[in-house]
């Protein structure tokens, strides 16, 4: 049976107490690392920038929260971690505290250790996926994934090696584009063009190399798209193609998002109902009437005549989508910005301005690793669950020897109750 997201409020405010809530009780909470410099200059900066987002009316609240507590981790505030870990956690959207990256600096402070065991023993593992395949190199860094009905293909992208591999319905391995060809830089989203089969690719993690590519449906060039030249950086993260040929692509380093016209040149800057904050997946709805932009506070629904947030409902975020999809009346998506990274399938209300129910389908298992980006095929949701992306940084590999090869799972799509 499919675990969907439950109410466990009551449960979860026993176990933390109140007074972790006023920062009260730290004795004893002492810093397993030295924090980074570095690193702590980068958090202050986005405590800044993330704190204005408290007093934005269309964000999440407890996903701002959470990313501030991530932050005071880094820079060694723990009253203020421990303060805003429980705050989110009573709110019980989802979000969990695992003792690795921001959070293992905490792993020997005992009030933190308490939230975080409160909300892993109120969300136990979910488990329905299965293996569906390999791609025998490790160094390739995946995060962009695509599949094509007419041929039965996947394409994959690499960050790490700079090219797209096909995976035919043979079990081949081949690549579709050579590396860098015409330029192509770490390879981010993949769509197909539904008009003829040809194949879109996000490129690029600065503004050197940000590009929006067009090859033919065998791999051959056909056009690259640069950013406009009024921000100062760039990183093409994900898009979509609609039916007409236009292209809507998030920029996530410069919090926008374009739009290629067909038959166009010119990336075209699209409004959105508020200021959006490293914007990531982005889906259109079956109808094509509504285009979702996922950031790291929510979901944005932009259509003909209106833009708005969904609305998240009690105990249930929408933040922190890498891959995004739409299935029936459903948002799919790969959530792994808000702590241990799961794949979930979210229904909305008639005018896709609520979600009203959601269903975790894989947490907390060697399936949901790190997983970024899938595609739909049928009923079927196909995911990266290991890119290994943490093992990348500034062009280089980290620890190369402890790569593994990629594994692809699938997991059967259910409607949330």
């Amino acid at each position: 049976m499919h675990r969907l997201i439950l109410m466990f409020r009551s449960a979860l405010i026993i176990a933390i107490g109140l007074s972790v809530l006023l920062g009260s009780a730290v004795a004893g909470c002492v810093p397993s690392a030295t924090p980074d410099p570095a690193a702590g200059k980068a958090a202050r900066t986005e405590i800044a920038t993330f704190e204005s987002f408290l007093t934005e009316p269309l964000c999440e609240r407890m996903a701002v929260k959470y990313q501030l507590a991530s932050d005071y981790a880094i820079i060694g505030d723990f009253d203020k971690t421990i303060a805003l870990a429980a705050e989110v956690a009573q709110a019980d959207q989802g979000f969990d505290f695992p003792l690795n990256r921001e959070f293992k600096v905490l792993e020997d402070c005992p009030e933190f250790i308490r939230i975080a065991d409160a909300v892993h023993s109120a969300h136990a593992p979910v488990h329905h996926a299965a293996y569906a395949f390999t791609i025998d190199d490790p160094r390739l860094i995946p995060e962009g994934l695509a599949y094509d009905e007419r041929t039965q293909t996947f394409l994959m992208g690499s960050l790490n090696e700079k090219k797209i591999i096909r995976y035919s319905k043979q079990g081949v391995v081949a690549d579709f584009v050579a590396t860098e060809y015409e330029g192509l830089s770490s390879v981010l989203g993949i769509r197909f063009d539904p008009r003829d089969g040809s194949v879109w690719v996000a490129s690029g993690l600065d503004a050197e190399h940000a590009a929006l590519f067009h090859f033919s449906s065998s791999g051959e060039f056909i056009a690259k798209y640069r950013p406009p030249e009024d921000r100062s950086e760039h990183l093409f993260n994900d898009l979509i193609v609609q039916c007409d040929g236009t292209v809507f692509l998030t920029d996530s380093t410069a919090n926008q998002v374009y739009r290629l016209p067909a038959g166009e040149t010119k990336l075209v800057p699209v409004r959105t109902p508020r200021v959006l904050c490293y914007p990531n997946g982005i889906a259109l709805s079956p109808d094509e009437r509504t285009i979702f932009i996922a950031d790291a506070f929510g979901v944005l629904a932009s259509g003909e005549t209106d833009s708005h947030p969904v609305q998240p409902s009690p105990h249930i975020t929408l933040s922190g989508f890498d891959g995004l999809y739409t299935w029936r009346d459903c948002l799919v998506g790969v959530q792994n910005s808000m702590g241990s990274p799961r794949i979930v399938v979210t229904r909305l209300n008639a005018d896709r301005t609520r979600a009203t129910a959601s269903a975790v389908l894989e947490y907390r298992t060697e399936y949901a690793q790190l997983p970024t980006t899938g595609a739909l095929v049928g009923d079927t949701f196909y995911y990266i669950t290991n890119s290994q992306i943490d093992h990348y940084k500034d062009g280089k590999l980290l620890s190369p020897e402890t790569l593994a090869p990629i594994l692809v799972a699938k997991v059967r799509l259910v409607e949330p109750q």
